[in-house]
């Protein structure tokens, strides 16, 4: 009798196993799935519909990096920064993948928050897989932020002047030098053509 209520308990355990493990390759499916989905969309450039089906996932799935990051891409294309700030940030809750600290200090970079640049950046430092490449724009990239901050910290007081109204036109000036006795301004504009030119 032992005997069979031992079998009995055994099999109830096995058929438990087993069923939890298929409900839950059956999420997992069902995630991958819906990831595959928002990642269509990112393509197709559908970002509203990838946003909505990532959105989805992760309340589901929080830590679902690939996610995350997919929906920082999404942000970052859509030049909404502070929203891929913020999904990198989410992002590294579950990960210290060291790209991700280069991606959080470049995104903090654009919107001038270069104390919080600087810290990713050398984070990422850390890291020992970066190329020679990638490791001259770190070196320039925390100068950068450096040089901001002490400049933000030390303002120096500026007051343009409009030298005349032949300067600073509505057309495109660029590539501005001073000749060497220091009295005329050479410039490049680019003039807009006008009707009857050829």
């Amino acid at each position: 009798m032992l005997q069979i209520c031992t079998k009995f308990s055994f099999t109830v355990l096995l058929v438990l196993l087993v069923t939890g493990f298929y409900s839950v390759a059956q999420n997992s499916s069902k995630t991958q799935q819906q990831f595959e989905k928002a990642l269509q969309y990112y393509k197709l450039q559908e970002y509203e519909n990838a946003i909505s089906e990532i959105q989805k996932l992760l309340k589901k799935s929080p830590d679902f990096v690939d996610a995350t990051l997919l929906l920082a891409d999404i942000y970052h294309d859509m030049r909404s920064t502070e929203n891929e700030v913020k999904s990198l940030e989410n992002a590294l809750q579950y990960s210290q993948n060291p790209l991700i600290f280069y991606r959080l200090g470049k995104a903090n970079y654009s919107v001038g928050n270069y104390e919080k640049a600087l810290f990713n950046f050398e984070k990422y430092t850390l890291s020992n897989v970066i190329s020679e490449v990638r490791k001259t724009e770190l070196q320039q990239l925390v100068k950068s932020c450096r040089f901001a901050i002490d400049a933000i910290k030390s303002p120096v007081e500026f007051n343009p002047v409009r030298l005349s109204e032949n300067i600073n036109t509505v057309d495109d000036e660029y590539w501005p030098s001073i000749s060497l006795d220091g009295r005329k301004l050479v410039f490049t504009r680019l003039l807009k053509p006008t009707a009857g030119l050829p």
